[in-house]
């Protein structure tokens, strides 16, 4: 049996020159790319994902990306299906990239997922409805007397984490600490290396400012309305960092000038809660990829030869 070609993570915050990377090690290394970003799956979002162009995507093969149309929600379950699906076809012969910076997206295909029973649609709309007719702070005062394990180690902001808490209590009759007490891990078996992107807080402030600058001038809001105007106001995807603040502006409640700062400080938020996420990863070796690039060139290089 040929052995498996190695797994290489591209992980980080965002706008930390992930892609760009990856993509450049990828075509030198004829390795499958795919993505690890929670919003670059979906068809109609583009602008406001910093998403590869379409000229970019068309010069080496990308894969996950622009894979989802709305109204559908690519949770992390379906995503390490799809995921776990491409490395298992190709890893024989072919290295594989993926390259993201949504942590619980990639744990999943690095480590496995909670075996738990896909909620039904109906009792996901009903809590939704409740999540918008009630501050979140009762859900989370719910989830301290029904799972005080788990509610201690998540923020009581977490909307992401409380909503799925409650849902699972209410419909497995189950706290979510059980279920992470219970669940099995499911590693990638074969080498696999992470590589960690970080960047000084104001150099990626900058690179932050100046991308969302580009982001509006080139079509966001735009983008945002279109998608409005197709009723698609409750889907998930437009409540994330860039969206929902373009949301708020086309609706008039800030103005083009406040968009531009508001998105900034929302991605600023994002990158610290992303770095806090991976930096819980031990296996993950930290590059600055201004300063360190040619380190990581040769950490790759290495590695190839010495798993391939």
């Amino acid at each position: 049996m040929k052995p498996l070609k190695p797994v290489i993570f591209f992980v980080g915050s965002t706008a930390t020159g992930k892609s760009d990377l990856a993509l450049a090690l990828a075509k030198k290394h004829q390795s499958l790319l795919v993505n690890g970003d929670s919003l670059q799956f979906y068809k109609e979002l583009n602008i406001g994902t910093a998403k590869p162009g379409r000229e970019t995507m068309s010069s080496y093969p990308h894969y996950l990306f622009d894979d989802v149309g709305a109204p559908e929600v690519m949770t992390a379950g379906k995503y390490r299906d799809k995921a776990i699906e491409l490395i298992e076809q190709h890893r024989a012969s072919q290295p594989v990239y993926i390259v993201g910076g949504s942590g619980f997206y990639i744990q999943a295909v690095d480590q496995g997922m909670y075996d738990v029973p896909r909620i039904p649609e109906e009792i996901n709309k009903s809590l939704e409805d409740e999540f918008l007719e009630k501050p979140l702070s009762v859900f989370f005062t719910e989830l301290k007397d029904k799972d005080p394990s788990y509610a201690q180690q998540i923020s009581s902001e977490d909307k992401y984490r409380i909503f799925r808490a409650i849902n699972l209590i209410r419909y497995l009759d189950k706290p979510m600490s059980k279920i992470k007490e219970e669940f099995s891990s499911k590693p990638l078996i074969g080498p696999k290396l992470k590589i960690g992107l970080v960047l000084e807080k104001e150099k990626l402030r900058l690179k932050v400012k100046k991308r969302a600058q580009l982001m509006i001038e080139t079509g966001l809001i735009l983008e945002v309305k279109s998608l409005l105007e197709k009723g698609l106001e409750s889907w998930p995807p437009l409540r994330s960092v860039g969206y929902k603040e373009t949301v708020s502006h086309i609706k008039g409640e800030i103005t083009e000038d406040e968009l531009l700062e508001k998105i900034v400080t929302s991605t600023m938020q994002l990158a610290k809660k992303q770095k806090t996420w991976f930096k819980r990863d031990k296996e993950i070796q930290w590059f600055d990829p201004e300063n360190q690039k040619q380190e990581i060139t040769d950490l790759v290089e290495d590695f190839h030869q010495k798993s391939c």
